[in-house]
């Protein structure tokens, strides 16, 4: 205990006196890894809970310490929005879901902490303080589908021009997974039958999802500017598996793709964009997890608690109904937004806002009507609503957890942000000590 005192600065010698399960907590609601002796983890704690992209208007806006990508910016117009955003301290998110057939990104934009100074807490706050994000912009893309920009001489396409993923049958799906396994390494790039079209559209060839990599990413720079890209971290195994499956390799391979487009372009154009890896499992761990593992606690039939872990699908299923709570806990403060004291009320316990936005709306609608399996209450909010029930928007769990990442990546820096200014008095240390083993509720 002593060494560790020593080591660590005057600013966290709090620190100390925890005990490890009380980092690691700690550490899972600042969404800092966990791994590794007492020292180890404090140590870490310290060098990384001052990285705070959300820090308190009282410590300044520009203190999170970001990535190397945050360079001078130039003159163009995407620049100076980016510029713009930094200096008042709102954050404009784009959170990506990694896929090919099915990659999906949620907008996210997040009013600076220095806003509720000026303007009051307002609706874009919690009566405690914390943000709350409007969902600008929600969708599923095929990248499988791009146009190739070349042909087009084209750098970025308007998003009006993206092909969104269509659900597929289960034997389309069988006939996809079947034709990925047979093919191999060497296979990959031609398909001898077929016109030229078809086998691009089947081809996963470098050369061409290094160009999709690009068209997207200068798409959603332009279209979006965003100040953060959060980008799910891909794993080669699941569940533990010896195996390593093809179209885990191709994701992974267009994951790097999208990195590099990013550097080179804040190297070479000086793009100001924080981009960072978010790992499901902590994700799935900060909302459900007891600090040790992905467990959900249940009662058997003599009432004593017992912990079973999440599989996979369960946890798909759990991210999925928490948002569509998040969803309809907006459309409910929406239909109550004449009245002031119920909206005070609403706001509290809302995790998300939603844009006034056709295109947004229409997605929202889709979720809504799928994940409870009947038509929705038409709220006085929703824009196109008949023409949004149309359209099944297929799975949502790739929906969910774009936008569930968002969240999540927000409520670490929030939290980072109040460890900073109040230090051991802070909230979050507060709820620590009470109850080590807390669940993050809905």
């Amino acid at each position: 205990m002593r060494a560790l005192g020593e080591t660590l600065t005057s600013s966290y010698q709090w620190l100390s006196h925890l005990k490890s399960s009380q980092l690691k907590s700690i550490a899972h609601a600042t969404g800092i890894p966990t791994a590794g002796p007492k020292l180890a983890l404090a140590l870490r704690l310290q060098r990384e809970l001052p990285q705070c992209e959300y820090p308190p208007p009282e410590l300044g806006v520009s203190m999170g310490q970001g990535s190397s990508v945050r360079q001078s910016a130039g003159q163009n117009g995407v620049q100076r929005e980016m510029d713009r955003n930094r200096e008042e301290g709102n954050l404009s998110i784009l959170s990506v879901d990694m896929g090919i057939q099915n990659l999906a990104f949620a907008h996210l934009l997040v009013p600076g902490p220095a806003t509720r100074r000026k303007n009051g807490s307002g609706s874009r706050f919690t009566a405690s303080g914390s943000p709350v994000p409007t969902l600008a912009a929600w969708h599923r893309l095929a990248v499988s589908a791009f146009p190739r920009s070349s042909t087009l001489g084209l750098s970025s396409l308007p998003l009006s021009t993206f092909p969104l993923s269509s659900p597929r049958s289960r034997k389309q799906k069988a006939q996809t997974e079947d034709e990925s396994v047979q093919l191999s390494s060497d296979e990959e790039g031609a398909i001898a039958t077929g016109p030229a079209e078809e086998d691009e559209k089947f081809s996963f060839a470098p050369d061409l999802y290094a160009e999709h990599a690009y068209t997207l990413i200068t798409s959603l720079l332009t279209t979006y500017k965003p100040t953060h890209v959060l980008i799910e971290r891909q794993r080669f195994r699941s569940g533990g598996a010896s195996a390593v499956q093809e179209w885990t390799l191709r994701v992974g391979v267009f994951e790097g793709m999208l990195y590099a487009v990013l550097h080179t372009l804040a190297r070479e154009r000086g793009y100001p964009v924080f981009v960072q890896a978010v790992e499901p499992s902590r994700v799935a761990r900060y909302w459900y997890g007891d600090g040790e593992n992905d467990a959900l606690q249940e009662k058997d039939s003599s009432e004593t608690k017992k912990k079973k872990r999440m599989t996979s699908k369960e946890g798909k299923k759990a991210k999925i109904d928490l948002v569509g709570k998040w969803l309809c806990a907006c459309e409910a403060a929406d239909e109550n937004i004449n009245d002031s004291v119920t909206r005070a009320s609403s706001i509290e316990g809302q995790k998300i806002d939603v844009a006034p936005d056709d295109n947004v709306r229409r997605v929202v609608n889709a979720y809504l009507r799928k994940w409870q399996g009947k038509k929705t209450t038409k709220s006085r909010s929703a824009v196109s609503f008949d023409e949004g029930l149309k359209s099944d928007i297929g799975k949502l769990d790739d929906l969910a957890d774009c936008l569930l990442q968002g969240v999540t990546w927000l409520d670490w820096h929030v939290a980072r942000g109040e460890i900073l200014r109040d230090g051991a008095d802070s909230s979050v240390v507060r709820d620590v000590l009470l109850d080590t083993g807390s669940v993050k509720r809905a």
